[in-house]
């Protein structure tokens, strides 16, 4: 049971079934990549979910990120979680 996360009522079945698939994709990359501290990463579709979960997973092993996004919107978003973005 200890697999198991409790789904919040505010999100439906198939949006809480892509939360691990996210992450696991992200963490992943890091892995695979043997991220380590001060590491620069460049991030493709950096507001994608994948993107968003691999910045945070780069801030958590002190490693720096570049998002690349495909509009403005996506890269004002991006400005908050990443320092150099494209």
């Amino acid at each position: 049971m200890d697999q198991l996360i409790t789904v919040p009522d505010e999100i439906n079945l198939i949006e809480a079934a892509g939360i691990p698939e996210v992450w696991l994709t992200a963490y992943q990359n890091c892995k695979i990549s043997n991220l380590s501290e001060n590491d620069i990463v460049l991030v493709h579709a950096a507001a994608s979910g994948v993107g968003t979960a691999l910045i945070q997973l780069i801030k958590y092993y002190k490693a720096k990120s570049i998002a690349i996004c495909s509009t403005e919107e996506k890269i004002e978003f991006c400005k908050k979680y990443t320092s150099i973005y494209l």
